[in-house]
């Protein structure tokens, strides 16, 4: 084996991930390759394919010792080997027409058969400096179906960057006990029941989501409306003030006699019932013309019900307006990408880093000292077919972007909303 370099001034990120797994590994010096921001030595850069004459990168080839040719998977079929090597689980590989079957470089590299440590010549990107040289292995082999039960490497970063604590990752909702959520949303009672919050609700309402959130719901003049998960019930009294008879429900009991102490000192004829939106059986069928929802679902555990609930209460052609976490932007499994990471500047974020999308369940998070709640993110399939279960088609879905003039005076407090929407508004209509 070569003398091993343990501190070279601008060391190759794969030497560095292989070398966490094989103490032994030498970390080569790298380069900036492709994307100008990972460093990457000669062996685990780019090598030229012989059939296109591209050059690729080198988990993207194999290379065959019969033919003497390098092949990318772009010119051949490729497959996946489950195979735990290093940190990885699977290796690509064909069945190649010499009658053998060949693995990418990397696994080949494990397995000590790449092609430079069996002294060929390559064309490369980079010039290799040293090769490792192992004696000969396999990984341990594992099913198809354990490939991608990974952990979520962006909620990895969440944690780290601390403006959401995430105190569990995303389990089967199942796992958590209805009891729960009511008792942390009484507890956090406090948090929203504040004079500032009474007339136009927390930021994220008063700035994105509800200029889109009324104009939808419109004209309300005379009609019976619920709002359902009332909360500190502001909406509840501005669909009042416009002329609409209102019954705000809520789960929290905190909530409910804040709300009715807020009719007491200004009475707007509002109404208002502690109610689990999966259970409103001491109300009517049929006797609204609108159900609002303003960020309440992602809270709701039993959704389902709760649509299949709202749908009972709404009158036939009824319009069920509610408002959401975004499935997408909102996921616990999303966060900013930005260079640095601990940046505030807006031109700083290249993009969003977004993992495992279809992980719906339930996760406990929190917000800067506010404490922990249950939220249940969910996929766009989940919430559609739940609706349309429930008799509620969807007829139109907006996604709110803030205006030009309220993001520059709140840089810090709507970090990107123009860029990537941060909540989904559905109207639906009673079949």
């Amino acid at each position: 084996m070569f003398p091993i370099n343990i501190n070279p001034q601008h060391p190759c990120h794969y030497c560095l991930r292989i070398a966490k797994s094989e103490p032994e590994y030498p970390i080569r010096h790298g380069i900036f390759t492709v994307d100008n921001f990972i460093r990457r030595c000669g062996v685990h850069a780019q090598f030229k394919c012989n059939t296109c004459s591209k050059f690729r990168h080198f988990s993207d080839l194999y290379y065959c010792n019969t033919q003497r040719r390098m092949t990318c998977f772009k010119c051949t079929e490729a497959r996946m080997h489950g195979v735990l090597f290093w940190d990885r689980r699977y290796a690509f590989y064909t069945d190649c027409n010499c009658g053998e079957r060949h693995f990418d470089l990397m696994y080949e590299e494990y397995r000590g058969n790449h092609p430079l440590q069996k002294d060929m010549r390559l064309e490369a990107r980079s010039e290799v400096t040293e090769v490792w040289y192992t004696a000969p292995r396999e990984g341990q082999e594992i099913p198809f179906e354990q490939i991608n039960r990974t952990e979520n490497n962006v909620i990895k970063l969440v944690r780290q960057m601390g403006d959401i604590t995430l105190h569990t990752d995303i389990v089967p909702q199942e796992q958590v006990d209805q009891s729960s959520t009511q008792e942390r949303w009484e507890k956090a009672g406090d948090v929203w029941i504040d004079p500032s919050l009474d007339e136009n609700g927390d930021v994220n309402r008063e700035l994105i989501i509800d200029p889109e959130l009324m104009d939808m719901i419109g004209d309300v003049m005379g009609q019976e409306v619920l709002d359902a998960g009332c909360g500190n019930g502001y909406l509840t009294r501005r669909l009042a003030m416009r002329g609409a008879r209102v019954t705000g429900v809520d789960q929290s009991q905190a909530f409910i006699e804040h709300c009715m102490r807020r009719e007491v000192e200004e009475p707007l004829g509002c109404k208002f019932l502690q109610r689990d939106l999966a259970d409103l059986h001491t109300i009517p069928d049929r006797c609204f013309d609108v159900v609002v929802s303003n960020i309440v679902l992602v809270d709701v555990k039993e959704y389902r019900k709760a649509f299949k609930e709202i749908a009972r209460v709404l009158r036939d052609g009824g319009r069920f307006v509610w408002s959401n976490v975004h499935p997408v932007f909102g996921h616990p499994g999303t966060t900013d990408f930005k260079l640095p990471f601990d940046t505030p500047r807006r031109e700083d974020r290249i993009g969003k880093l977004s993992d495992r999308y279809f992980d719906s369940g339930a996760v406990l998070e929190s917000w800067g000292r506010n404490p922990p709640l249950w939220q249940f993110p969910r996929t766009l399939t989940e919430y559609s077919g739940a609706l349309r279960n429930a008799g509620l088609t969807i007829l139109e879905i907006r996604e709110p972007i803030p205006r030009q003039k309220v993001l520059t005076e709140n840089p810090h407090l709507l970090f990107d909303a123009e860029r990537f929407p941060h909540f989904i508004i559905f109207e639906c209509r009673k079949d």
